[in-house]
């Protein structure tokens, strides 16, 4: 909690405090400090400025024909550095980085004349042949372009470094260096142009056996003058989510930087669950130069495992690195973790058949799993069910590739209903595959890779496979439209701010309407604080505690079909009021339901949901309770059927607070299907008793519904698109008694919160903000409204 200053001096305070536990453990600290990427607020001061050229980078940098001495880009370069090293006083090295996708080069050639008039460059390497060996960089990922991009603004950016760190104003306090990232034609001048005990951070691939296959590029760096350390990746974004091990393409590079005498390496990953044997390996090679992978990860597996279950998970290791030698060199951006992470792959046409080993080496790698783990002592079985559900997923995963490859292909030959069936399947098959993670989830960075894929992987899947149905369905179905739509206030707030909000409306007698909201302003005087104590149990975020604010349940009555409107009466309550629940009898009574588990008043039980008035709404009267008041309760629809039975929706769920299982209100149990469920009541006299409950969408977590009453007497109820399994559920009326059907998942498109039957049998719904459906078969598939 706090303002942007404080949570800044907090994360200041913290970073600092592991500097200084790292020195107490005799280890160094780097700081990076990056001097050519700014925030866009500072593009009026930069000539030349450029975006970055990074998905979801909003900053600037300087474009390729950025002045080499621009006073402001040094200006700013310089107090980047200044601040870094006045806020982390305890940092050892800075770090200075380049940036990924290189702009700033076309100044290289008059960059390369000032580094060799200074320092003599052009004696070990002339610019000629650093531009024709950039040209035959094999088989790089942007091919020579960007080699010759990167090479080229380099150069630039080492002669902006050298002025920079040269310059009489900059003290860094006897700081040193580290240079990330240099393009490797340049290594073998390195040695000349930076400054005393500078170190460099080099990547020459994004992938180990990318790496390896340029590895005579290793010997050009003057590792034994300046100390060099290779970045190995463990875990590459490019080929992204999907299982992968490197151990032996590391190992053979960490020989090599050792043979050449490089002063060691740093690691670079995405995920870390797959890589335990690898760093094992890379823990024990670090100091022993007679570790081999196979010593290792026999010796690593066997801890951890037992001896009956080695040689089928080393089967496991091998099978996945081959997998992964595959995805180095043709699974580049496969599943790179970006918006259209799966629907680039949208596309007519097959899976790239240089790709199908992979599938075959993971299913090699689960069957050698699954023999592990029925040989594996008990403390093993997590660690090989971590491997199965990684594998699952990762064949899942690439199955729903080939289907989403299938279905855009049958799209772009108009075979819609084949198009809808394999996006379908491409959908199960994602869904099926994130489960199998999900239950072997065990750090951050898997949950992490889930919930990017939940945003980047299954909803754009699953709104194309809503599109195609809607498509489908359209296609032998008449259009519905609204016609003569009217949109209109009917009351608004006198005071600003304000707000009026949580509505509900329902029917009276003799043509009248009511419409219930509740409204909130602020009074003359502040009205007593809730206790922090209540705030923190409601888990209600900052800002949200409106305990100080006057909150009143406004009624309001239409008597000229809805033309006008006027008060009937405002209620103050000490809480958020939840009036959605409302009716008027047919002998004249309105109910009123609330949530009670919100009231500030201690003495209020969550039980005490049921208010009645006899005068019109002017006064309300607290009826006796007919729920139980071992768990709180979310009413949330009161509907009169056509004989005047009422039915009452309302959510059950638990308390919260001292003396109970659940602390807060957001907390919830890992043993229960459900912390939430839907109830049904019924009266069947004007509200004077109530029969149930009666529960409804079984094991679904849901807080709101809707119903009709369909023309044989049955009630159709809709679970809205806001939940995790939209759909309808149809309760079955005899006489006075009622038996729910089973929740049947929506075919196609979005269901609506709140909805309506019309007399020809079309449903209508809306969606907040404010978006309107049709369904032409009860609730099966829903459509955009037209002209509403």
């Amino acid at each position: 909690p706090g303002d942007s200053d404080e949570l800044t001096k907090a994360a200041v305070s913290h970073v600092e405090n592991i500097i200084g536990y790292a020195h107490q453990r005799g280890l160094e600290c780097v700081m990076p400090a990056n001097l050519t990427e700014f925030p866009r607020e500072f593009k009026p001061i930069l000539a030349h400025a450029h975006p970055v050229d990074m998905t979801g980078t909003p900053t600037i940098g300087p474009g390729p024909d950025t002045d080499l001495s621009d006073p402001a880009l040094m200006g700013l370069a310089r107090a980047v550095l200044e601040t870094t090293i006045k806020t982390y006083p305890g940092v050892d090295y800075l770090a200075l980085d380049l940036p990924e996708w290189r702009q700033w080069g076309n100044q290289y050639d008059h960059a390369w004349k000032a580094l060799d008039a200074k320092y003599g460059i052009g004696s070990v390497r002339s610019l000629e042949s650093v531009l024709a060996a950039a040209k035959q960089r094999a088989g790089y990922p942007g091919g020579v372009g960007r080699a010759l991009d990167e090479v080229k603004a380099d150069i630039v950016a080492l002669h902006f470094y050298d002025k920079l760190i040269s310059s009489p104003q900059l003290d860094l306090a006897h700081r040193k260096l580290i240079i990330s990232s240099v393009s490797e034609e340049l290594f073998p001048i390195l040695a000349r142009v930076l400054p005393p005990d500078s170190e460099t951070l080099n990547f020459v691939d994004y992938t180990p056996a990318r790496v390896l296959k340029r590895r005579e590029v290793l010997r050009d760096i003057p590792a034994r003058q300046v100390r060099s350390v290779l970045i190995f990746t463990l875990h590459d974004d490019n080929v992204g989510v999907l299982p992968q091990l490197c151990t032996h393409s590391l190992a053979e590079l960490t020989k090599a930087i050792r043979c050449q005498g490089w002063a060691g390496f740093s690691t670079r990953y995405w995920l870390t669950g797959d890589h335990d044997s690898c760093v094992a390996f890379l823990a024990r090679a670090a100091w022993d130069t007679n570790a081999t992978p196979e010593v290792v990860c026999r010796d690593q597996v066997a801890h951890a495992c037992g001896d009956a279950a080695t040689a089928d998970m080393l089967k496991l290791f091998s099978e996945v690195e081959a997998a992964t030698l595959t995805l180095e060199w043709h699974g580049l951006g496969l599943a790179f973790t970006t918006p259209r992470m799966m629907m680039q792959h949208w596309t007519p046409g097959t899976v790239p058949a240089e790709l199908n080993p992979v599938t075959v080496h993971y299913r090699a790698a689960l069957d050698a799993a699954r023999r592990a783990l029925s040989r594996t002592d008990p403390a093993g079985r997590s660690y090989i069910a971590y491997w199965i559900g990684r594998l699952e997923f990762g064949l899942d995963y690439l199955a729903a590739i080939a289907a989403v490859r299938a279905a855009a292909t049958a799209e772009s030959a108009k075979d819609h209903d084949r198009a809808l069936r394999e996006a379908e399947r491409a959908l199960e098959l994602v869904k099926q595959g994130l489960s199998a993670y999900v239950r072997v989830a065990r750090d951050r960075s898997d949950k992490g890779a889930i919930a990017v894929m939940n945003e980047y992987v299954y909803r754009p899947l699953q709104a194309k496979v809503a599109k195609l149905r809607d498509s489908t369905v359209a296609a032998g179905m008449p259009a519905v439209r609204a016609t003569d739509f009217q949109s209109a206030k009917i009351y608004q707030s006198r005071q600003h701010p304000s707000y009026t909000s949580w509505v509900s409306f329902f029917r009276g007698e003799r043509g009248a309407w009511y419409l219930g909201c509740e409204e909130v302003t602020a009074p003359d005087q502040p009205l007593p604080r809730a206790p922090k104590q209540w705030v923190y149990e409601m888990s209600l975020p900052r800002g949200y505690d409106q305990s100080k604010y006057l909150m009143e349940l406004v009624l309001l009555r239409s008597d000229d079909q809805l033309k006008t409107w006027r008060v009937v009466s405002r209620q103050p309550v000490r809480a958020t009021g939840g009036s959605f629940a409302q009716a008027r009898t047919k002998d004249g009574k309105l109910l009123r339901f609330v949530w009670a588990c919100y009231s500030l008043d201690p003495s209020v039980k969550p039980n005490a949901i049921y208010y009645l008035s006899r005068d019109e709404g002017k006064t309300w009267h607290q009826m006796p309770p007919f729920v139980s008041d071992h768990f709180a309760w979310y009413p949330h629809r009161l509907r009169t059927l056509r004989d005047g039975t009422l039915v009452l929706c309302a959510a059950r769920s638990f308390k919260w607070g001292t003396g109970t299982e659940y602390p807060i209100r957001a907390a919830t149990r890992l043993d229960s299907v459900s912390d939430m469920e839907m109830m049904l009541f019924f009266s069947h006299d004007q509200g004077r008793t109530w029969l149930g409950p009666l529960p409804i969408l079984s094991g679904q977590a849901v807080s709101e519904t809707d119903f009709v009453e369909l023309a044989d007497g049955n009630l159709l109820f809709v679970n809205n698109s806001i939940f995790a399994n939209p759909g309808r559920q149809l309760v079955y009326r005899e006489g006075n008694r009622f038996t729910p059907g089973p929740l049947e998942r929506v075919q196609s498109g979005t269901v609506p919160e709140t909805v309506c039957l019309t007399e020809d049998g079309l449903l209508i719904g809306s969606h907040r903000p404010g978006t309107y459906y049709w369904s032409a078969d009860l609730g099966r598939n829903w459509h955009p409204l037209e002209g509403a």
